[in-house]
């Protein structure tokens, strides 16, 4: 990089983006999941950056898998199973297909803690 080349590009206002979750390179933009902030409520969103045109942007996801992602936001663990999403058509939130179900024969659980009880 050149002395003083770096400039600003503008900035994603009103994003938090969870650094709990992998980012992933796909059609020249950077992507996470992020939370966006509004004046009267928030929501579950896909944060983007655009190399090309230097720009925020978002991609809604679809009403069913919010639940899902606040779970996983808030460290909750899932013990009905959980589903994956495939966009068909590149930024078109009408596109998202629920494409499998993942639900386990028996339901998942985490023990709390262990008890001697021969004491």
């Amino acid at each position: 990089l050149a002395t003083n080349s770096w400039r600003t590009i503008g900035n994603n206002d009103g994003y938090y983006a969870n650094d709990k979750f992998s980012s992933a390179f796909l059609n020249g933009a950077v992507h996470w999941f992020a939370s966006k902030t509004g004046e009267e409520s928030s929501a579950n969103v896909v944060m983007l950056f655009d190399f090309d045109s230097e720009k925020f942007g978002e991609i809604m996801l679809p009403i069913e898998s919010l639940a899902l992602i606040v779970c996983s936001i808030s460290n909750l663990r899932l013990i009905e199973g959980c589903y994956i999403w495939v966009m068909r058509e590149y930024g078109m939130v009408e596109s998202w297909t629920k494409q499998y179900s993942i639900v386990p024969e028996e339901r998942i659980v985490r023990p709390l803690g262990i008890v001697n009880n021969s004491d």
